[in-house]
């Protein structure tokens, strides 16, 4: 209705400015989470074509309740991605980013209830309520012990000992000791902000030096009494915040980490200030990255050969 009553300049002008809405909406929300609101839609609209219906339900008395077919079957692992049973949270999430893309579509959210505004529909909420019920309790996810992480670095220290392994080492040290998620030190599918060469810091007495700048003679447990990283996206709502840990003389020094990092990137001349820290070059000088996944079936190999706390 508003383009109908536009001319041709202004109607062009107010596509563009509306494009532009939508595609940063998107980039508000993370990469991964947009891509599965996509295929999500997809196997939708392929559920409604099994049923010979629209996908916008517009012919349907009930659209609720094919929402909540879909969902069901979502829940059963028939259309889920890995055709199994998932948890209702799951199935939930589903239907719920079914019902936002009807809602960028100008129609009505199939779960809110259209007699009394603000509220949902009662079939919709009482569903989710038997899924919470029939789920058992989540597996909560525990931090990797130190034990596993002292014998990885145990056996990254032998001859035998590849790159990667020993690149893996230093980055699992990375992570645990400045709390990172798996996108800031793992070459991870979507991410946006991994730490990069020039984003570490050295401190040496009254001097700082960046990790893409320092001298490699500099790098040295006994001269470097401070290191870190510095967080562009604020970590603590403070932007550029530099968060840092002193030198200690333990086997599990972050400083000695962090100069190990820095002194293999260095050493290639394929290293730039933007060079990213899970890169690492192979025996043959050959620029690789270090996965999330590489460092799952790592640390899986080395939890079997130690007996964790």
């Amino acid at each position: 209705q508003l383009l109908a009553t536009v001319q041709d300049a202004e109607r062009r002008e107010l596509l563009d400015d509306i494009r532009a809405i939508e595609l940063r909406i998107e980039r508000g929300v993370c990469p991964s989470r947009v891509a599965k609101a996509h295929s999500v839609w997809t196997t939708c609209v392929a559920f409604c074509d099994s049923l010979t219906l629209d996908p916008g339900l517009s012919a349907v008395d009930d659209p609720l309740l094919i929402i909540l077919l879909f969902g069901t079957q979502w829940r059963r692992g028939k259309i889920a991605p890995r055709k199994r049973q998932v948890r209702g949270r799951t199935a939930e999430d589903a239907m719920r980013q079914v019902g936002q893309a009807f809602s960028s579509l100008g129609l009505l959210y199939p779960r809110m209830n259209r007699y009394a505004p603000g509220t949902m529909n009662f079939p919709w909420t009482r569903l989710l309520k038997s899924w919470k019920k029939e789920d058992p309790a989540a597996q909560r996810v525990h931090p990797l012990p130190k034990s596993l992480l002292r014998q990885a670095s145990k056996l990254a220290t032998k001859p035998t000992s590849t790159h990667a392994a020993k690149a893996m080492n230093r980055l699992m040290w990375l992570g645990f000791s400045f709390l990172l998620r798996p996108g800031e030190f793992l070459s991870k599918a979507g991410t946006q902000f991994p730490f990069k060469l020039k984003q570490v810091f050295f401190c040496i007495n009254d001097a700082e030096f960046r990790g893409d700048v320092i001298p490699l003679r500099l790098l040295d447990t006994s001269l470097v009494t401070f290191a870190g990283l510095i967080f562009e996206k604020p970590k603590n709502a403070v932007p550029d915040e530099k968060i840092g840990l002193g030198t200690s003389f333990n086997a599990d020094n972050p400083t000695a980490t962090l100069i190990a990092i820095v002194r293999h990137l260095q050493q290639s001349q394929h290293t730039t200030g933007d060079t990213p820290l899970f890169t690492y070059y192979s025996e043959f000088g050959v620029p690789c990255n270090v996965t999330d996944q590489m460092m799952t079936k790592y640390l899986r190999a080395v939890a079997l050969s130690v007996e964790v706390d």
